[in-house]
């Protein structure tokens, strides 16, 4: 099992640009790769969802895809915290 965390810190539509602080987690688990996301430091429930592949393959090449997009947007890798 592996375990990638990012933050990224922006701004959106309705916010100054130091105001949105969010974070991405995804963890691969043999062929499921589960990824956290929301708002750091709001109280609102996080976000989470489940993409289950074929193989483990599969879903290595899914994780890679979504961690790769998320560097294109300006997203940092950080040291996951578990």
């Amino acid at each position: 099992m592996s375990t990638r965390y990012f933050e990224f810190v922006g701004g959106d539509a309705q916010r100054p640009v130091a105001a949105v602080l969010k974070f991405w987690e995804g963890t691969v688990d043999w062929s499921t790769l589960t990824a956290r996301f929301g708002k750091i430091g709001w109280k609102d429930p996080l976000a989470r969802g489940v993409r289950p592949a074929p193989t483990a393959e599969a879903v290595e090449t899914l994780a890679e895809t979504m961690i790769a997009d998320n560097i294109q947007q300006g997203w940092e890798p950080l040291e996951s915290e578990t």
